[in-house]
């Protein structure tokens, strides 16, 4: 079943939505429907009046100034069928460029829901256009951004960018690609002159590995690089300059505010906790450690050929070297590739099908084995009611959550009969992802307009689920979903990683904000569980979920009509934006 944008979003078409869903899966209220018919700016959202999204172009092999897309590095560095470079122990493929090809890093650009929010951003303050898409497109498309910036200073935009027929155009829609990371120069990485895209790269095209005296002829000779050796490749720092972003607010006139807020400060988050590799850290862990792992299945450095003939066939001097790290840059977000196979005749990403839904279940399981656990004890039976406490433990090096203000990880607690007939919960969502009330409503938090879920200490009701996010201020004491109208969080109860210690002040502080809770700790959270049990035996069900964009985000943020909002909603289908599980435990009673 395919649903418009605002159908999914909020029911502001006015139709009918499934009923809410268990986890994803089984009916909560069997013949429920949710009630639908929200309006805004006076009407419904008519996605016929806005220009259709023209498709994208596909992925060319292109250089142009001091950048190369990913197609031409991939000539070399891919697996071939008589080649044994880009393969593991087991003989199977791992595929810089596939790999690469079907990440968030080479999407960046042809993400539809960063466009549709950058059009949003751009409607609310027309005046500020041309600094808004300079900010995004510094890391989204920053090849672009950067040879526009050395050819004629004109700023980043849509249309000179990602929507441009001309080699700056290709360079735009590959995204993060080879040649940003692997130009970028260690100057100052780690400093506050690299956030927020202020990272360096010059004009000497060495592409930097972290390999000694590569074997340089034939990329030198095909493409005028220079392989050349650059340990900071491996250094979290340099993930820093991007994964670092500080905004500055503007009103709807382009005014600015002058008030910053860290719009992602995951780097930082990483820095002031145990996973730190860069002194202090009591479980060093870099963040390519996670998202980039160079081990073997038996924990051994993964070995191998880099590069292969571009014609087929291995490099007599090119032996197998390592640890080599996987270029999957899994991470959270499972929401992406889902949307680039189904938008792929308008998004046109270089990577296939296949190689999309190897990307989503790396990410999937990543969730699953690496990023929290979630414990229950002290069960018993108060009255009519069962009661425990949840201890939910981040595993992961930032806070959880990390990065854009749209992700949001929650507690689902569900308790069961002896048959395993539905007696109470608490955090269950609809078809269209939103947390809902006992009979399957969307809670009013869930709406646009509607209150922000406060940090919640005890869970009692389905109408009070435990969310753990950041919510924007917009200053006057309202939370703001345009970016570049929020001027700090209204609340920010993300868990904390492990050792997270935290002094500063200013946009650049990671502490968490709204939050008065002795059990929130550097490392986790404990909630407290209180909800109507069956008279005889049963079980409690928890379970903490994740959803890289909420529906109430998507909403706030693309009221707008804008062509890359009707091409978002053509994408948003049925359960898509469904909850991803991270970790689940069951406690039975009698």
């Amino acid at each position: 079943m395919r649903l418009s944008l605002v159908a999914v979003l909020a029911g502001l078409l006015g139709c009918a939505l499934p009923t809410a869903v268990d986890g994803g899966g089984g009916a909560l209220v069997d013949g429920a429907v949710i009630d639908a018919g929200v309006a805004f700016d006076g009407g419904a959202f008519d996605g016929g009046a806005v220009a259709a999204h023209p498709p994208l172009a596909a992925g060319a092999a292109a250089q142009h100034d001091v950048f190369a897309t990913g197609r031409v590095c991939a000539d070399c560095h891919s697996a071939s069928a008589s080649s044994t470079a880009n393969r593991d122990e087991r003989g199977e493929p791992v595929d810089l460029h596939e790999w690469w090809s079907a990440s968030a890093m080479a999407n960046a650009a042809r993400d539809p829901l960063f466009r549709a929010a950058l059009a949003s951003e751009l409607a609310r303050a027309p005046a500020a256009a041309d600094a808004i898409s300079s900010v995004c497109l510094s890391c989204h498309s920053p090849m672009a951004k950067r040879a526009l910036e050395r050819a004629n200073g004109l700023p980043a935009t849509l249309a000179n960018t990602i929507y441009a027929a001309t080699p700056v155009g290709s360079l735009a829609r590959d995204g993060v690609s080879c040649a940003v990371c692997h130009q970028m120069q260690p100057t100052g990485l780690g400093t506050e002159a690299s956030y927020s895209a202020g990272f360096v790269i010059d004009t000497s095209r060495r592409m930097y590995g972290p390999y000694a005296a590569p074997f340089a002829n034939p990329m030198v000779g095909r493409t005028s690089f220079t392989p050349t050796q650059g340990l900071h490749v491996q250094d979290s720092s340099m993930c820093g300059s991007c994964h670092v972003l500080v905004t500055e607010a503007v009103t709807p006139a382009g005014a600015a505010t002058g008030h910053r807020m860290g719009e992602q400060l995951t780097y930082l988050e990483w820095r002031r906790s145990d996973f730190s590799t860069e002194g202090g850290g009591a479980t060093p862990t870099s963040c390519q450690d996670c998202h980039m792992p160079d081990r073997q299945a038996d924990g051994q450095p993964l070995l191998t050929r880099l590069a292969h003939r571009p014609e087929g066939g291995d490099f007599p001097q090119v032996a197998a070297r390592g640890p080599f790290s996987r270029h999957g840059f899994a991470g959270a977000n499972t929401l992406l590739p889902k949307l680039l196979r189904q938008g792929r005749a308008t998004l046109n990403p270089d990577a296939s099908d296949a190689a999309l839904t190897a990307a989503e279940q790396r990410s999937r399981e990543l969730l699953r084995r690496q990023t929290a656990t979630v414990t229950a004890s002290g069960l018993a039976r108060v009255g009519d009611r069962v009661s425990l406490t949840v201890r939910v433990a981040s595993r992961v090096g930032h806070k959880l959550p990390s990065g854009y203000p749209s992700r949001r990880a929650f507690l689902e607690v569900v308790v069961r009969d002896g048959a395993g007939a539905l007696v109470s919960q608490s955090g269950m969502v609809d078809a269209a992802g939103r947390l809902v009330d006992e009979r399957g409503r969307p809670l009013p938090e869930e709406l646009a307009g509607g209150p922000t879920h406060p940090h919640r200490t005890r869970v009692t009701s389905a109408d009070g689920p435990v969310v753990w996010e950041s919510v924007m201020s917009d200053g006057h004491g309202g939370a703001s979903f345009a970016l570049l109208g929020a001027e700090g969080y209204l609340k920010d109860n993300r868990l904390l990683p492990r050792g997270h210690r935290d002094d500063t002040v200013g946009p650049l502080s990671t502490g968490p904000v709204g939050v008065a809770d002795p059990d929130f700790v550097a490392g986790g959270d404990s909630v407290e569980v209180s909800l109507p049990a069956p008279p005889g035996a049963g079980r409690v069900e928890v379970r903490l979920r994740y959803q890289t964009f909420h529906p109430r985000y998507l909403d706030e943020q693309l009221l707008r009509p804008s062509p890359e909002a009707s091409a978002l909603g053509a994408m948003l289908t049925t359960g898509v934006l469904s909850p991803e599980l991270i970790d689940e435990v069951t406690v039975p009673f009698d």
